[in-house]
């Protein structure tokens, strides 16, 4: 695998990047000319050679890379800008990180074995203002994969939208509308049968959900990403009776995974209030 510079360096704007199948590696390569050579056979017609594409944004805030890339390097996708993951094979097996491919919304990412790019960089748009957001693909094809895996997912509570939109503004809404493929790539990757959320939260939408063996656990998703991490971090080190066990976090999606207190009955609903001390 090779790295180098990447960029036309004319300011802001999109840069689109062809790359062979494969390229810097053989693996990859030899399924790929397989693939086709057999796909071409059935469709009798000459054998094409494959890309992919990858997409260099330049706003003001920043340089993103966009890009969907197999096999998976290592289990740190927080690293890598993952937002979602999808099968390569069969979705009966992408519980192994071999058989996944991811997609990256990678901030001052790199472009892997850029230097083996055709007719590349070709400048897409000069105009900052349509990718500012730098929003993720049209992730279609992966939610169509991640429904048939937990095609259960939640509605939005109105209440919880209202206050999570008067604390971070109209900008919440790209969230939300992301949310619900968030909440499918979480179901799967820890197994979880999602319920029905909490009418309840400022910060963050909360979920009572169960684990694949049955416990009963408590999912918070939130766009405020840095503060859940801080959340997740408090409670690993606070070791109280009275403290929800960590188990499991994804500070790139903005989603803590905490086991379920029971009976779970919430302070405004309590008929007397516990003393600080007892708490803390």
């Amino acid at each position: 695998m090779t790295r180098g510079p990447i960029g036309s360096g004319a300011g802001h704007g999109v840069d689109l990047y062809w790359l062979p199948l494969g390229a810097g590696g053989h693996f990859v390569r030899l399924n790929g000319r397989v693939y086709e050579a057999i796909t071409a056979w059935r469709e009798r017609r000459r054998a094409f050679d494959l890309y992919h594409s990858a997409l260099q944004v330049h706003v003001p805030r920043g340089q993103f890379v966009f890009e969907t890339a197999w096999p998976i390097p290592d289990a740190e996708p927080a690293s890598r800008g993952v937002v979602a993951e999808g099968p390569v094979f069969s979705r009966h097996l992408a519980r192994l990180r071999v058989l996944r491919y991811e997609v990256r919304r990678w901030r001052e990412g790199v472009i892997p074995d850029v230097a083996e790019a055709v007719a590349s960089p070709q400048r897409l748009s000069d105009d900052p203002r349509r990718f500012d957001d730098a929003r993720p693909p049209n992730p279609n094809p992966l939610l169509r994969y991640r429904q048939e895996v937990s095609p259960t997912v939640p509605s939005i509570d109105p209440g919880v939208r209202q206050r999570l939109t008067a604390r971070f503004g109209r900008e919440v809404e790209t969230w939300f509308d992301e949310l619900p493929g968030a909440l499918t790539a979480l179901a799967e990757r820890w197994q979880l049968e999602l319920g029905p959320p909490m009418p309840r939260g400022s910060v963050s939408m909360v979920f009572r959900c169960r684990m694949a063996d049955g416990r009963r656990a408590v999912l918070k998703v939130s766009p405020d990403r840095s503060r859940l991490a801080l959340e997740a971090a408090s409670l690993t080190t606070w070791n109280a009776v009275h403290t929800p066990a960590v188990i499991a976090s994804a500070e790139e999606l903005g989603a803590l995974l905490i086991e379920s207190i029971e009976p779970g009955t919430p302070l405004v609903d309590a008929s007397t209030y516990l003393a600080v001390e007892s708490v803390a």
